[in-house]
């Protein structure tokens, strides 16, 4: 049986570990970034099921890695 694999993109330490570590608790397999770039170098190279982002990342806005994901750009 595969687990569901999700992919946390938030730059606070405690809001991003509370926030993967429930989700392990849920049973799901997480990857928690911390900034945008690496967030994106992982969405194109792991098959994650789903994605949550804080908006507000140090190197890049939230609110443009899905458009540009959904675009293609490397």
């Amino acid at each position: 049986m595969s687990t569901t694999l999700i992919c946390v993109v938030e730059a606070a330490p405690s809001l991003g570990e509370s926030l993967a570590d429930r989700f392990r608790l849920e049973g799901f397999d997480v990857d928690w970034h911390t900034d945008g770039e690496a967030a994106l170098d992982a969405l194109r190279n792991r098959p994650y099921q789903a994605a949550i982002s804080d908006i507000r990342l140090p190197d890049i806005s939230g609110e443009v890695a899905p458009s540009t994901l959904s675009r293609g750009v490397s």
